[in-house]
């Protein structure tokens, strides 16, 4: 009997949730220490102070609130009763106009119908044949024979474009609408021509709009869309990632033969710099944590350019997950293309070229910084100012990149790595067509001489002719 009452009255505490004594007195420990703080605050004066004032514009936030509140529901009371009354006179206004409509056909008289020829008789009998449907590539395939804004809609001039395709279409012919090589010859007909992919696929690059604004411009799916981008994104930038190359020793040391031109940094032919292109924020937490960027305050992926004085790239680095570029250089190894070498690099405070881990040094440049609590000199301020003379073109160069909107806005297409259009893929596209452009206008052209130079060479610094 004992037993069953023991069993009984757990079972009713463990449904009841009921305490141990252990949990009740820690419970009433804590009450004593709540209001043994709650007396100390009520004692203090600066306490009591504080609450009143806290108090006291809680309830002004709320009266204002509920103010706010009430103007909206009397706005949106006085909207409605204007809406109501309007409703109610065109509703009158119609009534009007179909009581005046009945009475003129009341008063008409009954005139016969007049005599109909032959001709007209048989044309009105004659059956509206349906329009043929058009074919879902006929619009795209319109704007490319009327050749209209093809160079608002895809940033190159026509002749530019007829090149591009011509240079594309091998590598198009031979690469699947997954982006991966042919290993058979197609027997069908191609559904679309490589004009229209090369069209579809830069108008994407330069404007970067929604699949859904695509579909309705081009009267296309949206799935098929992205099976036009995906494989003419791979075969482009197959054919066009031999288009930048790192240049021979000769090449590079030939670039160092005018000091007019580097403003006393005689050996300086390349600047490296780095920038990040935002993406969406990932899904994944770890994948969020590795591609924030504290300096820029968002998640983006980081690229490292290298051009020459003129601002014609020379390399170009993978998107890679990260926004520091020292550690980037590092990963790539940049550093051993100029080991032992005549000439220099350049770069902003942001890089260490020389470590010192380094066992051997490289011929690099970087702006002084001012030590903790101190200044810079007046030489060592001129010495920055010359020297981002000749670091800014590399900015330049970034800039003309990113004016594809692709770049220059948040990327939607990442997705972990593993979005159906490959980012690397589109960033070949835009750096070697950006280049082309570089190349024929360049940021600082061939001639140019120093500012400090200028002024001694005033009636001998001439244009000179270009070297390529």
């Amino acid at each position: 009997m004992v037993l069953n009452w023991f069993n009984i009255t757990r079972e009713r505490s463990r449904i009841l949730k009921m305490p141990s004594s252990v949990t009740r007195g820690k419970l009433e420990k804590k009450r004593e220490m709540d209001r043994k703080r709650y007396q100390v605050k009520r004692n203090d004066p600066a306490q009591r102070k504080k609450v009143r004032i806290r108090s006291f514009e809680t309830r002004k936030r709320k009266r204002t609130e509920n103010q706010l509140l009430n103007d909206e529901i009397v706005y949106w009371k006085e909207m409605a009763y204007k809406w109501q009354r309007k409703a109610k006179k065109l509703e009158e206004q119609l009534l009007d106009a179909e009581e005046k409509n009945h009475v003129k056909d009341e008063e008409a008289e009954f005139q016969p119908p007049s005599d109909i020829d032959e001709a007209s008789n048989a044309e009105s009998s004659e059956e509206i044949e349906p329009e043929e449907t058009p074919n879902i590539y006929e619009k795209v395939q319109q704007h490319l024979q009327l050749r209209l804004h093809v160079h608002h809609m895809t940033r190159l001039d026509q002749s530019a474009f007829d090149r591009l395709v011509a240079e594309v279409k091998p590598t198009f012919e031979a690469t699947t609408w997954r982006g991966t090589p042919r290993k058979r010859k197609r027997k069908e007909k191609q559904p679309f021509s490589i004009e229209i992919g090369v069209f579809i696929t830069l108008f994407w690059m330069a404007h970067y709009p929604t699949l859904r604004l695509m579909s309705s411009l081009f009267d296309l799916p949206t799935l098929v869309l992205t099976r036009i981008m995906k494989r003419t994104t791979r075969a482009m930038a197959i054919a066009l990632r031999s288009d930048i190359k790192w240049p021979t020793d000769d090449e590079l040391e030939a670039q160092t033969y005018s000091f007019l031109q580097n403003d006393g940094f005689y050996d300086l032919v390349c600047v490296v710099d780095g920038t990040e292109i935002k993406i969406s924020r990932p899904a994944n937490p770890e994948l969020q944590r590795k591609t924030w960027s504290g300096k820029k305050k968002q998640n983006s992926l980081n690229v490292m350019f290298i051009t020459n004085l003129h601002g014609e790239i020379m390399y170009y680095s993978p998107m890679r997950v990260g926004a520091h570029d020292q550690a980037h250089w590092n990963e790539l190894g940049l550093r051993d293309l100029f080991l032992n070498k005549e000439y220099a690099i350049g770069g902003d405070g942001g890089f260490t070229f020389n470590r010192k881990k380094d066992t051997v040094a490289i011929r690099a440049y970087k702006p002084h910084k001012k030590a903790k609590g101190g200044c810079l000199s007046i030489e060592q301020k001129e010495w920055n100012r010359r020297f981002s003379q000749m670091r800014v073109v590399v900015e330049t160069s970034i800039c003309r990149v990113k004016s594809w909107k692709i770049l220059r806005g948040v990327y939607r297409h990442w997705r972990g790595g593993n979005g159906q259009i490959d980012a690397n893929d589109v960033l070949t596209i835009a750096v070697v067509l950006s280049n082309r452009e570089i190349r024929s206008s360049p940021p600082r052209p061939y001639h140019w001489v120093a500012p400090d130079w200028q002024v001694v060479l005033a009636p001998t610094c001439a244009p000179g002719p270009d070297p390529n």
